[in-house]
């Protein structure tokens, strides 16, 4: 009896739990990068580029006609997420922008979670939105990132890391400055 009274309640719950638990996962490529004259240039790709190559290196995403798969990331308001895959390792030199306000990262270690609000490579700073897990990968000279959006945050208009102009994140010490080099990821 006691259940039947309340099985609006234990349905609502088990469907908020759904939608905070539960992500959109999908991967697309975030910038061509470029070494020239030894230093490290970064060209992000236009939107239909993204989706020719994404066609091309993420076919297990695009076989079913929906480019999103079921994942995993927690509902966790405005933190965001990164995580840097073994192949990163000494062929990326990224500045973490760190979520709170401590100064921005040059040094970053592949596998290692770290909550941020953003990352710059060479000249161009990304945003990453609240609620979101980030993984970057390198596959040949091409910057992959696969993005877990949460359910709700996806609802609120959350995605993958988009381009940013300088002094978004209100300049240094949070955003690093021109002149320093960040080092490669060990």
């Amino acid at each position: 009896m006691w259940f039947l009274e309340h099985i609006w309640w234990i349905v609502s719950l088990c469907v908020i739990g759904f939608f905070t638990l539960m992500s959109l996962r999908y991967r697309i490529p975030l910038a061509q990068l470029v070494l020239q004259e030894n230093e490290l240039q970064v060209q992000p790709m236009s939107e239909t580029t993204q989706l020719e190559i994404s066609s091309l290196f993420d076919r297990q995403y695009l076989e079913s006609g929906f480019p999103y798969k079921l994942g995993f990331c927690a509902f966790k308001f405005n933190l965001g997420e990164i995580i840097l895959e073994s192949s990163c390792k000494g062929r990326l030199k990224l500045w973490l922008i760190d979520e709170f306000d401590q100064s921005a990262k040059g040094s970053v270690k592949a596998g290692k979670r770290y909550w941020v609000d953003g990352f710059k490579i060479a000249q161009t700073t990304w945003k990453v939105d609240g609620s979101t897990k980030v993984t970057l990968s390198i596959d040949n000279t091409l910057l992959l990132a696969e993005t877990n959006v949460n359910l709700l945050a996806f609802l609120l208009g959350r995605r993958a890391p988009s381009v940013v102009i300088k002094g978004v994140f209100g300049g240094p010490p949070k955003e690093p400055e021109e002149e320093h080099i960040a080092n490669p990821v060990v």
